[in-house]
């Protein structure tokens, strides 16, 4: 360490010294190969500490941990009775009202005292799995109870994910006809989600707000197997992408206007409408109507999507099965990740004027090309944020784009 040593040097030229003993100046000439030896050592004490400490990970300083406030013996029997109140309010089915009298006014009471109150944080957990059992008993009778009862739990506990038996209760599959076995022949299962306002940022300007009505959509990518039915009604060859891996791939290699001509078959088997979603359809699916970077949270995390970096095993070549991990708090699956997706939408470089309805955006394009929505096995981490969006030529059939597909309700 040059600075150290030199500093030690240029303290010893100078001629007075002080001994340890009475502090008496004297003469500087005779501690000089003691004082030089001295200085060869200090200079060299730095090198080794280094040398020492090199393979060695950094001190990692954190902040301290806040003291948690002590709570008396009075607020600890205040705490007791609320929450014994609260759950008799929970039994009672009086979740949210009437006013002062209501399981959830209670617990948050006891949050003011006791923030982190494990049983307050779950007895609001348990309000809105609640919501979610009363949202399954209005279906399909009344879709605005549903549709009420849904928002009011996720607005609850923003991030909780629908009851698998729920999400199954809004989920349905079109007939297309009968096997050579005679078994049903089933469209793409699709899950009907409630309206909803989508919140979009626009660089340099104000946000784009986009109501949406009710809709469905593909719970997974179609797959090759979905696609065979269409193939084999309209005498058209598969696909070659992946053929050999496994039927239930999403289906791949695929231009837009191919994607567009399976939706219309399906329509005219089924009589509904189904067609590509719009880029605002596809951004609240995704996102289901929570505005952060991902789907499980604003950092990213390993295992939760199919990318090239999330750690997914056996992705590495090709696509993982459709409807692979878990499902967002829609209920839907791979989205976004796993294959790339084409939308219903031209491509526009900012979305300063999507239609505020919600619908395809296909017009006044900025050039000849499609919005592709989400990120694939091929693509990094970064892909699959809620907002990240990419670009192809509508006519080219890539490795790693595929299609879920809208129905209009």
């Amino acid at each position: 360490m040059p600075s150290q040593s030199t500093t030690f040097i240029a303290m010893t030229n100078n001629r007075t010294h002080y001994r340890p003993d009475n502090n008496a100046p004297v003469s500087g000439s005779w501690l000089k190969p003691i004082l030089f030896l001295g200085c060869l050592l200090f200079s060299a004490i730095p090198v080794i500490s280094l040398a020492a400490t090199a393979s060695n990970k950094p001190a990692v300083i954190e902040n301290p941990v806040p003291e948690k406030p002590l709570i008396s013996a009075e607020q600890k029997q205040q705490i007791a009775s609320l929450l014994q109140a609260a759950r008799a309010d929970v039994k009672a089915v009086r979740l949210t009202s009437p006013r002062g009298r209501n399981a959830l006014e209670k617990y948050r009471q006891v949050l003011k005292l006791q923030p982190e109150n494990n049983k307050a944080l779950q007895g609001i957990r348990q309000i809105a799995m609640k919501y979610f059992i009363l949202a399954a008993s209005a279906w399909p009778k009344s879709p605005a109870k549903t549709d009420g009862y849904i928002e009011a739990a996720q607005t609850l506990v923003p991030g909780i994910q629908l009851p698998e038996k729920l999400a199954n209760k809004l989920s349905f599959s079109d007939k297309l006809g009968k096997d050579k076995n005679g078994k049903d022949i089933l469209a793409p299962e699709m899950i009907r989600l409630p309206p909803g306002v989508l919140v979009i940022p626009v660089i340099g300007q104000p946000d784009r707000v986009v109501t949406l009505p009710s809709f469905a959509i593909s719970r997974r990518e179609v797959s090759r197997n979905q696609w065979f039915e269409f193939a084999r009604a309209t005498q058209q060859e598969m696909p070659s992408c992946f053929k050999q891996v496994s039927s239930k791939l999403p289906i791949t290699c695929i231009s837009q206007a191919e994607a567009m001509a399976y939706a219309n078959w399906l329509s005219k088997k089924t009589g509904e409408v189904y067609r590509l979603p719009s880029e605002s359809e596809w951004i609240y699916a995704a996102s289901a109507g929570i505005h952060q970077k991902f789907w499980w949270g604003d950092k990213f995390k390993t295992g939760l999507a199919v990318c090239n970096g999330c750690k997914v095993p056996a992705t590495d070549r090709h696509p993982a099965v459709a409807g692979h991990l878990k499902y967002n708090q829609f209920g839907i699956f791979n989205m976004p990740g796993n294959v790339r997706e084409w939308t219903n939408d031209c491509w526009h470089n900012q979305l300063d004027r999507l239609p505020e309805d919600g619908k395809p955006w296909n017009f006044r394009c900025e050039m000849t090309m499609t919005v592709v929505r989400g990120g694939s096995w091929q693509t990094a981490p970064a892909t699959t944020r809620q907002l990240y969006r990419s670009l192809a030529v509508p006519t080219s059939k890539q490795a790693d784009i595929g299609i879920r597909l809208v129905q209009v309700l």
